[in-house]
């Protein structure tokens, strides 16, 4: 059976105009959930692989996700339970999010799949993968396989402030970060269950020795993925 290798090579050789991986934050899609939000980014995917783009779709959680989590905590279990809950939610999302895209291939459940699906149909749309591991982890995971141009993560800040806007009012949108500096801001804590995180520190260390351009931006106007794709200045932008 064909494994990773072989499907980043199939991507590789397919005339691609361009390979990127799209994080949807939870709290944008399913907190509650917006169809009409769901509907707007399915139609700019489309597009998007209409023009011979290869897109890797990372759906989270959002505060479903937390509230199982919560609960799980006052149940006194272990956090690779509180994980595997989360991402049973996450995966619901993303299948709401796939039905949306008219998806033929389903969710996919680990990195092979989802590079089988995107050389298949041209995109691809999972949820979580293990415990121990953020949606964050899993879209960096899928960028790094498919070699992707940019990884954008659609969240519901501006972008990249130099602390918690929702705590601190005269927080600053940074608009322009290394990998270095960036770690500086997100800090270098661990994995917990439920970590809400513009983006989780695991995946920050991550990014070192990969290349990518990494976009953080307001995913409540979809608009902002078409913007930044394009090359607009959306966000915060992340460079090595």
């Amino acid at each position: 059976m064909a494994g990773i290798a072989f499907y980043a090579l199939t991507l590789i050789s397919m005339k691609l105009s361009s390979k990127f991986v799209l994080r949807l934050g939870g709290s944008i899609l399913a907190s509650p959930i917006n169809a009409q939000l769901i509907r707007k980014y399915a139609d700019i995917i489309k597009v998007q692989v209409s023009r011979k783009n290869a897109v890797g779709v990372v759906v989270g959680g959002g505060s479903m996700a937390r509230e199982y989590i919560r609960a799980a905590t006052e149940l006194e279990l272990a956090d690779s339970r509180k994980d595997a809950l989360a991402i049973k939610v996450s995966r619901i999302n993303a299948q709401l999010f796939n039905d949306a895209l008219g998806g033929r291939l389903g969710v996919s459940l680990s990195i092979r799949s989802a590079l089988k699906s995107i050389s298949q149909q041209g995109f691809a749309v999972m949820g979580g993968l293990r415990p121990g591991m953020t949606t964050d982890y899993v879209a960096l995971l899928l960028a790094k396989s498919m070699e992707a141009d940019m990884l954008l993560k659609a969240t519901d800040q501006e972008g990249i402030y130099d602390s918690d806007p929702r705590k601190n009012p005269s927080a600053h949108l940074i608009k322009k970060l290394s990998y270095k500096e960036l770690e500086s801001v997100v800090g270098t804590g661990l994995h917990e269950p439920g970590i809400h995180s513009i983006l989780d520190p695991l995946t920050v260390r991550g990014l070192s020795g990969t290349g990518l351009k990494v976009i953080v931006f307001n995913g409540s106007v979809p608009d902002n993925l078409a913007r930044a794709i394009s090359g607009e200045a959306v966000g915060t932008l992340v460079t090595p």
